[in-house]
């Protein structure tokens, strides 16, 4: 009999993830271990086959949650000593029937979706995955590789791996769904003409980016160096995106953060049932404020502008490239800037003493920017993208509180 510790993640509805981030989650999780797909996926994975139908415990470790687009839950399941990661998501889009190790599929009660359940590394979305983590993959294009590490995994989406080769040298492998790889490969390729600093492309596989590293320390750990001034690194910000290149206007758009507040409301209300009208309310409020405000003309933006995006020399203080450049194209500098300033006035919630003084240099970085953009729909485009963060409180320590948290700073930074 499977055993589990459950995060709390509200939510009282019985379709979709939630029955998977409850106790119900139980019986999935068991039926999947129990299943032939489970035992060949972990024969493949170098784990121990007989665990297939062994007794475990089970934890959920993150939940993604995409308004509209799908969701996934990401598990740790511990037999004894060995931790598996195991993850189930919604089958919108898979086309799991082309991959090596097909995917468990469980019928959920009650409801009309069906979820698919797998070992780590056989995503079905990213069936170059496992190749991804084998350093040998690598050796014909980067010599000595040694490691290949995950360091982010998004189920269904996207996965970064590092690379270590001999000498201290490093790369890194990005696997996306679809054709993500190749349109990545054409940003960094009009990233490296334009000469704005960002990693460059090493080589391009159907599913597979490689691309050199970018050296420096993200942007929160530069701004807590009283060595560096805030506002010479806003400016040097400011330049680079200037300086993105314009033949990525033709490229595909991604919507803004502010542009889904609805979805990201119906999210918040999912997550936290008590918080459904407060999160309504500011959706409603910030559509407001939207219609009546300027956000400018098109422009080239990065499309995911946040503090882990931007890296900083820690040498000199000033901006040492711009990751994760998926989303550059068409849309509206005020996003950019509303996606950084969302990031930084939620990080104090999360460590007041490590994030001190972060809502002051947001709120002298949003009058500097309002000096070239309206200001009403920078506070839209900045609140818009606190209220996607509000879902994430769900594995936090104090999950309701840090929730209320941030829908109460959203608020508090649309109505100044």
């Amino acid at each position: 009999m499977a055993g589990e510790r459950v995060t709390h993640l509200g939510g009282a509805s019985e379709s979709g993830y939630t029955q998977l981030t409850c106790t119900r989650a139980g019986e999935a999780l068991a039926a999947f271990v129990r299943s032939s797909e489970f035992q060949q996926m972990a024969r493949r994975a170098g784990a121990n086959a007989a665990l297939a139908g062994a007794d475990f415990q089970w934890q959920v470790k993150r939940v993604h949650d995409r308004p509209g687009q799908g969701w996934a839950v990401v598990y740790t399941l511990t037999f004894g000593g060995e931790d598996l990661t195991v993850v189930a998501a919604n089958a919108r889009g898979a086309r799991h029937e082309e991959v090596e190790f097909p995917p468990f599929v469980y019928p959920l009660r009650g409801s009309d979706e069906t979820v698919l359940m797998w070992l780590m590394p056989f995503d079905p979305w990213l069936p170059e995955l496992a190749r991804a983590l084998d350093p040998r993959t690598y050796h014909t294009r980067i010599s000595g590789v040694e490691t290949a590490n995950l360091r982010a995994y998004r189920p269904t989406r996207r996965a970064v791996i590092e690379l270590h080769a001999e000498g201290g040298r490093r790369a890194f492998a990005k696997v996306s769904a679809g054709e993500g790889a190749e349109q990545l490969a054409l940003r960094l390729e009009m990233l490296d003409e334009a000469q704005v600093p960002a990693p460059r492309l090493v080589h391009v596989n159907p599913g597979l980016v490689v691309t050199t590293g970018v050296p420096g320390i993200r942007l929160s750990a530069a701004l807590r160096d009283p060595r560096f001034d805030a506002a010479a690194l806003r400016a040097d910000i400011a330049g680079i995106l200037e300086r993105l290149p314009e033949s990525a206007l033709q490229l595909e758009p991604r919507r803004a953060w502010v542009e889904r507040a609805d979805r990201y409301a119906h999210a918040v209300a999912r997550a936290f049932p008590e918080l459904a009208g407060e999160a309504q309310d500011l959706a409603l409020e910030i559509a407001q404020i939207r219609g009546a405000a300027d956000e400018g003309p098109l422009a080239v933006v990065h499309g995911d502008l946040y503090d882990a995006n931007i890296l900083v020399d820690p040498a000199t203080g000033l901006v040492s490239g711009i990751i994760d450049a998926d989303g550059l194209g068409p849309g509206r500098a005020v996003h950019d800037w509303g996606c950084v300033l969302g990031h930084l006035v939620v990080l104090d919630s999360l460590e007041s003493r490590r994030y001190a003084g972060f809502e002051a240099i947001a709120g002298q970085w949003l009058e500097d920017c309002a000096q070239s953009m309206d200001e009403r729909a920078l506070r839209a485009s900045l609140a818009g993208v606190v209220l996607s963060l509000v879902p994430g409180a769900r594995l936090t320590a104090n999950p309701l509180a840090q929730a209320r948290t941030r829908l109460a700073r959203a608020r508090e930074w649309v109505q100044k």
